[in-house]
């Protein structure tokens, strides 16, 4: 079954966006920080196809999660802690 033809073509980058910023969240979650920059990428790039301002500024704050999220790892990983 294919399950493209479940969304609408019209919304389809809307749902696209939704997809990858859920993805790329997962991904961050996990670790896996070089996919979760794609995923986010990914998000932004059909947000502003679907002209969506909340998708936009949701994709943008996922972006810098993961940066937030890598310089934690950075920090913990050379000795100091993070409050």
């Amino acid at each position: 079954m294919n399950t493209r033809r479940l969304i609408p073509e019209n919304d389809s980058e809307h749902y696209l966006s939704l997809y990858y910023f859920m993805k790329g969240t997962c991904y961050m979650y996990q670790g896996k920080l070089e996919k979760a920059g794609n995923s986010a990428k990914s998000a932004y790039d059909y947000a502003v196809l679907a002209e969506d301002d909340i998708l936009i500024f949701k994709a943008e704050l996922l972006s810098v999660m993961i940066k937030m999220s890598l310089v934690q790892y950075i920090l913990l990983c050379t000795g100091y802690t993070c409050q």
